[in-house]
């Protein structure tokens, strides 16, 4: 078997795991420079949820603005460099071998950008720059290798890739389906399994390192799957892809609305003054929503508090997304997900529906809309399921992201 033919030998298996290891810790470092900018700012190294209110409420929007404008300038320099070099910073470009290495400049750019964006509240994912960031250093240690191993770059990028996404999310299997499913085909077995190995041992080295526990709380809960449940599933997978729909609707709108703005710094400075404005009625919407979803799986919020914080969340979004700012989607569409199931099932018991723990459709909900916006429904499905360890959500999650997928 020719390492020039095939993806999976033993070369490729045992870079996997350095390679692994690496992502894992620049997805930590990238969270240690988020949590120093929210010691700087609010002298805590807290959500930006609970830390923006050591700051009167007239320079909420102020704040957030800022960091618009100052993401706003990180990005400008990003894309200037990407026109004269004419090419795309996405790490997909090198694994679909459209590139041969991960810009480093653009990447370190919009990774800057980002955690202005994010630092300052914007209601934007950490995944997208984590991602990319892991792809650039597996990118850096596929250029030392040796010629002699007949490796290419596009791979090592790959299971960077997984292996970033998996440290974020603790998701191994579905970090590496999610990288095989939009680059390679989830055909190609033989370059799935180096990225599995990846994710695995970017989950072990953060388990190492102390972060061992389930991301969501829903372990101990048990979901019964009867006809109320199921016919509860099918709604709440019918209704994701609608919202899935109208999130990205929101967005393009969004984006036509910001193309206006022709400065970066100040279309990022107007969207991040934008959000501010919404975190007036509930600083909820900042960030990403991780731990507003840890608040949701734990009943905090009655039935009008969570249908006004799903609108502000996907207004919030739209806005952060539509103004450029460099993040990703996923964890605010789990957010929103999981606020779309409860929401409907809440609903449902009050109609007297026999639902049980009606906080478990807070993960349907989540797996649901977030298959919707990525249209990977597999990865959703596993990504949720590991995040929450609990295998009695696998039938209602596969129900439920096929579902939202196809509308």
């Amino acid at each position: 078997m020719k390492a020039s033919k095939h993806a999976l030998n033993w070369t490729t298996l045992l870079i996997a795991i350095p390679v692994g290891c690496a992502a894992s810790l620049v997805t930590l470092a990238f969270r240690g420079v988020i949590e120093l900018i929210n010691h700087l700012l609010f002298a805590r190294s807290g959500e930006i949820t609970e830390s923006l209110h050591l700051w009167p409420w007239i320079f909420w929007p102020l704040l957030v603005g800022a960091g618009g404008v100052l993401a706003g300038y990180f990005l400008r320099y990003a894309v200037a460099i990407e026109q004269q070099q004419t090419v795309k910073t996405d790490y997909l470009e090198v694994i679909n071998a459209r590139l041969d290495a991960v810009p480093t400049r653009t990447s370190l750019f919009r990774a800057l950008s980002s955690i202005a964006s994010i630092g300052s509240g914007a209601s934007i994912g950490k995944e997208g720059p984590m991602v990319q960031l892991s792809a650039l250093c597996g990118s850096a240690i596929g250029r030392l290798l040796p010629a002699s191993l007949n490796l290419k770059n596009s791979d090592v990028v790959a299971m960077a890739a997984a292996a970033g996404l998996a440290s974020v999310y603790h998701a191994p299997l579905a970090s590496a389906i999610f990288v095989a499913e939009i680059a390679f085909g989830i055909s190609a077995l033989q370059r799935l399994i180096p990225l599995i190995i990846a994710s695995a041992t970017a989950v072990m080295t953060m388990w190492t390192l102390g972060f061992r526990s389930a991301l969501y709380p829903l372990a101990d809960a048990n979901f019964a799957m009867d006809l109320s449940s199921l016919l509860m599933t099918v709604v709440i997978g019918l209704s994701a892809g609608l919202a899935g729909w109208l999130l990205i609707k929101c967005i393009a709108r969004s984006k036509v609305l910001f193309s206006g703005i022709a400065s970066l710094p100040l279309r990022l400075g107007a969207g991040g003054f934008a959000v501010g404005l919404l975190a007036l009625i509930s600083t909820d919407i900042l960030g990403n929503g991780y731990e507003v979803i840890v608040k949701v799986m734990a009943g905090d919020y009655l039935l009008p508090g969570l249908l006004l914080l799903l609108v502000l969340k996907t207004l919030a979004t739209s806005l952060s997304v539509g103004s450029n700012a460099v993040g990703g989607l996923f964890t605010p569409s789990l957010l929103i997900g999981a606020l779309l199931g409860v929401i409907i099932a809440m609903i449902g018991a009050a109609l007297h529906l026999p639902l049980g723990n009606v906080l478990l459709y807070a993960a349907i909900g989540m797996a649901a809309v977030l298959a919707a916006v990525s249209q990977a429904p597999l990865m959703a499905m596993l990504m949720v399921l590991e995040m929450t360890l609990n295998s009695s959500l696998l039938f209602p999650l596969m129900i439920a992201t096929v579902l939202a997928s196809m509308v």
